[in-house]
């Protein structure tokens, strides 16, 4: 709960507390149950000079009550302004408020100070970049608050609802439709390593590939896999699986972090299979390096 909660409730607990009323199960003044007239100030009225509390009003039975009457009770209205004798130097983050009414949520959540909105003036707000100095008006008939504050907003404190319009989300996905009839090619072809074949790939230039560089990469590939489907890999024109003819080459040369790829390697092919080839899914990236040289620094 925060320190300051809904005026009505609060100011209804106040009473309680200062009647005796404050044990749960026993009697008790609530919303549900009584009326609260708008505040007046003291000042000015005859009220003045038979109290020293600033603020006066009427609670009405309602209906449905298991009680009956009015009465008027004296109290003290607090100067929103004081929260500033307690943090003075307080900052209030929001995320881009264009009227006073969008710092009352951020309000609560920093400073712990509930404010309706029915009970604030509603400004509008010029701030420079979302910085700026706000004043935060009470209306006069305001049960718990009276007053204003002048607090510095800054940049930030961006309520997750608000940012997180969609919440039911379609789920995350695997790198292929159907993971339990489908192969990805994206997982498949992650740990394989074609360096030793790095002369006859690098070559390869994108576009669609030639018959003779499917046959060539096909055979590579069969070299390298140790899965069960290592025999499958083909350049077959007729093949609707494992084929490599007809494959578009999207990239090859050097590896970058814009692809899902395994970083360890400096070079990478990707490519797409032919229209029709059903198996393996999704794009192919075929990872290598150069040669291994214990001379050279860079590999």
């Amino acid at each position: 709960m925060s320190v300051f909660y809904d005026p009505a409730v609060a100011l209804l607990d106040h009473v309680n507390i200062s009647n005796g009323y404050n044990t749960v199960g026993t009697f008790r003044f609530t919303t549900a149950t009584c009326f609260l007239s708008k505040p007046i100030p003291t000042e000015g009225t005859w009220r003045e000079e038979t109290t020293d509390k600033n603020t006066f009003l009427r609670i009405s039975a309602k209906p449905t009550a298991n009680f009956k009457g009015q009465a008027v009770i004296t109290y003290n209205r607090l100067n929103l302004g004081d929260y500033l004798h307690f943090r003075p130097e307080a900052t209030l983050p929001a995320h881009a408020p264009e009227t006073v009414h969008d710092l009352i949520p951020n309000f609560l959540f920093y400073f712990g100070i509930y404010l309706r909105e029915d009970e604030v003036h509603d400004d509008p707000l010029s701030l420079v970049e979302g910085a700026g100095d706000v004043t935060i008006r009470m209306k006069e008939d305001a049960l718990i608050f009276y007053g204003e504050i002048t607090i510095p907003v800054i940049p930030g404190g961006a309520n997750i609802n608000i940012l997180a319009t969609k919440k039911e989300l379609d789920g995350l996905n695997y790198p292929v439709d159907n993971p339990l009839t489908e192969v990805s090619a994206l997982l498949y072809c992650y740990p394989l390593d074609l360096s030793e074949h790095r002369d006859s790939i690098l070559p390869i230039e994108e576009g669609i590939i030639s018959d003779t560089d499917a046959t060539t990469l096909a055979d590579i590939i069969k070299l390298v896999d140790i899965a069960t489907n290592k025999d499958s890999w083909n350049s077959d024109p007729e093949a609707l699986t494992w084929s490599l003819q007809g494959a578009t080459v999207i990239h090859n040369g050097l590896n970058n972090i814009s692809m899902p790829t395994n970083q360890k390697y400096k070079y990478v092919m990707a490519l797409d299979l032919r229209e029709g080839v059903t198996m393996p899914s999704g794009r192919f990236y075929l990872h290598y390096n150069d040669p291994f040289d214990p001379d050279a620094v860079d590999q």
